[in-house]
């Protein structure tokens, strides 16, 4: 094999390599866009249910007599719903934190020198 071939065969390898990086690129600016997109309803949602859902179960512990069981699904409830607030808080500054690096990469001249830390 020439110096030739294994030059074009690297070339090949590269564009192949550079192909699949523009295409996780695009999968993940969409992921971005439509979860920025739906988070004001997320977190709404959550905030509907954090008070919504407890309260139910607070009523029908009070009104069944089988009340452990509800004071203890009251509580997981609460739990279950702070974890999901949580979650949607730790995806939109992942996500936000993506999506500025995307801006970097596709605007590089309008990168100013911060010197702000990443967390």
């Amino acid at each position: 094999m020439t110096e030739n071939e294994s030059n074009m065969e690297n070339d090949e390898m590269n564009d192949a390599v550079i192909g699949k990086l523009i295409e996780e690129y695009e999968l993940r600016k969409e992921k971005s866009q439509h979860f920025l997109e739906m988070y004001p309803k997320l977190v709404k949602t959550g905030f509907i249910l954090i008070f919504t859902v407890p309260i139910l179960f607070m009523v029908l512990m009070f009104t069944v007599n089988e009340k452990l069981i509800f004071l203890v699904l009251w509580i997981v409830s609460i739990l279950a719903i702070a974890a999901y607030l949580i979650g949607i808080e730790y995806f939109y500054f992942y996500y936000t934190k993506l999506h500025a690096e995307f801006e970097k990469l596709r605007h590089p001249e309008n990168e100013e020198d911060t010197d702000e830390e990443d967390i």
